[in-house]
């Protein structure tokens, strides 16, 4: 065998070691997102509450009322001058086309979450890659389990606006990295997944807006510096590219400063410049949280499972502390050492590992400013599903800083063969990832969505025997379920078996779902009413002549019952 064919084999087995290597990431990265799916719709998962207002809304995507309008959001609720809606609609017309998949059934709607979250977590292994080899491969696939395993079923695919941000807001962040790092990645991708961010929630507007800023700036100098090569070329074909998506998702958003007085920009400007209503909270109890948010230590503050953001502790905090020095004293060493380069009269670049950390102090500092506007009272915790993202990205740059250090400690002790750390790591983490999908995520919290599948049975059960279908329904209700999480649950299981309806009360201000509201029904319409009886005490009078289809029974509190009736 002559040298020339030797190492052509040696290329081919290497190739297929890597390609091996990156479908076992993508098989681990995939799993636990899958197995929670799969839980999900078996056990019949049904949208309410928000949920049913976003299902509604990815209904509405192929009808004659696209929306144009994020989800509600909470600016409002202690001053209902300054409701206002989420910056943009991209999440419901990628969904959409998967709920028509499936047949306009709860299982589409989780599908279309899964697919983002997918397709992102993909991406940041394909950016990984691109950025960092093999080793930020590996190392991203252990950040995205891990991510899975603190969101639990409750967060991984779960439509709920911020949720299926988690990973967009991840592969933002390795776009940057790449981008700045002058590794070649598209500039489109960047402007999909940070536009699909800043859309799911106010509250990553100031962490994208600070990234891209920096990233125009860069790429400016950049393009101007090299205005005569052929990299100056790509450049412009690629900003066009990217111009051209960034138009098409924020289409929708920008139809609607058209629509309605006072659009949403004008809602969200009020409430950046409002002072809002009532007290902030103290500046040291939300960096309290931020920095909690920080711990590297999974699990030890628990804010990606819990309801309301736990308060901060000083074991908490510590950790949070110590985790961004790390990358602070990454950084600075990264820095000193490009410093000494120059002053010795080598022309050279920040290195990947600094011009990563140089991302990660950006998105941390931007993501603390954005919770200045935080009210006192209720912080819900997908505010911050952004933060979790930001951690498995510092962890990914500390530990591809590391990564020589580890694989020789590794070949010290005799644990792994040379070359084959890699596949070693890789299979650990399909092991890892399965045992996160079958036991890490926890339990879901079925009341809810169990009590909107009775109820949605019950109506739409009755509506298929005696109405046909388009006939137009309003939907009524008295207490705190029906008007909490039932009324929207019907939102979309009603114009999804067939029949336009009429249930949303009235918001603040103006919004794309108006022709929804039950006071714009037909009065020919079919009439569902929901009746809350608590204690033994109805919430309202039942409709005369009404028929009674049936009741259902709240687990979460076993003296609430809901009454379906047909007026």
């Amino acid at each position: 065998m002559g040298s020339g064919e030797l190492s052509t084999r040696i290329d081919a087995a290497a190739s297929r070691g890597r390609k091996l290597v990156g479908a076992a990431c993508g098989c681990a990265v995939l799993a636990p997102m899958v197995i929670a799916y799969v839980r999900l719709v078996v056990g019949g998962w049904t949208p309410q509450g928000d949920e049913g207002l976003l299902a509604a809304k990815v209904h509405d995507v192929f009808s004659a009322h696209p929306p144009t309008m994020g989800m509600r959001s909470t600016t409002g609720v202690t001053d209902p001058a300054l409701a206002a809606h989420q910056p943009g609609p991209m999440q419901f017309y990628l969904m959409a086309p998967f709920n028509v998949l499936v047949g306009e059934r709860p299982a589409g709607i989780l599908l279309g979450s899964l697919a983002i979250v997918a397709a992102s977590a993909l991406g940041c292994l394909w950016v990984a890659r691109r950025i960092g080899g093999t080793p930020l491969l590996l190392i991203m696939t252990g950040a995205a389990v891990c991510m899975q395993g603190l969101l639990g079923i409750g967060g991984v695919v779960r439509p709920l606006n911020p949720y299926p941000a988690a990973f967009p807001a991840l592969l933002m962040l390795l776009c940057a990295w790449a981008l700045l790092a002058r590794r070649p990645t598209p500039a489109w991708l960047y402007v999909v997944a940070a536009s699909y961010v800043a859309q799911a929630n106010l509250a990553n507007v100031v962490l994208v807006g600070a990234l891209s800023a920096v990233l125009l700036v860069v790429g400016a100098v950049r393009v101007r510096a090299g205005i005569e090569s052929t990299r100056f070329r790509r450049s412009v074909i690629g900003g066009f590219v990217a111009a051209g998506a960034l138009l098409l998702v924020w289409l929708p958003s920008l139809v609607e400063l058209g629509q309605h007085r006072p659009n949403n920009l004008q809602q969200l400007a009020s409430y950046a410049t409002s002072g809002g209503a009532g007290a902030r909270i103290g500046t040291l109890d939300i960096t309290g949280a931020v920095l909690s948010g920080l711990t590297p230590l999974p699990g030890l503050y628990p804010f990606a499972r819990a309801v309301a953001m736990p308060s901060p502790t000083a074991v908490t905090v510590v950790c949070g502390v110590v985790f961004a020095l790390a990358m602070v004293a990454l950084l600075v060493r990264e820095l000193v050492a490009l410093v000494a380069a120059r002053r010795s009269g080598r022309r050279v670049r920040l290195g990947v590992v600094g011009t990563g950390g140089v991302v990660w102090v950006l998105a941390f500092v931007s993501f603390g400013l954005s919770t200045w506007n935080i009210r006192a009272g209720y912080v819900p915790t997908y505010w911050f599903v952004a933060l979790l993202a930001i951690v498995a990205f510092g962890w990914s740059v500390l530990l591809l800083a590391a990564w020589p250090h580890l694989t020789a400690l590794l070949g010290r002790l005799g644990t792994t063969g040379p070359g084959r750390a890699p596949s070693a790591v890789a299979a650990a983490l399909v092991v890892v990832s399965l045992l996160v999908g079958v036991a890490g995520l926890g339990s879901y919290k079925w009341d809810d969505s169990d009590q909107a599948r009775g109820v949605g049975s019950l109506a739409v059960g009755y509506l298929r025997k005696h109405v046909p279908p388009g006939t137009p329904v309003r939907v009524d209700g008295d207490g705190f379920l029906p008007f909490a999480s039932l009324t929207q649950a019907l939102a979309y299981l009603l114009p999804a078996a067939g029949y336009p309806t009429y249930a949303l009360t009235p918001w603040p201000q103006p919004e794309d779902t108006d022709f929804r509201l039950r006071d714009r029904a037909p009065r020919a319409a079919v009439q569902i009413v929901l009746i809350d009886i608590v204690n033994g005490k109805a919430a309202g009078p039942a409709p005369q002549g009404g028929i009674r289809l049936g009741q259902v029974r709240f687990h979460g509190a076993p003296d609430t019952v809901t009454t379906v009736w047909v007026g």
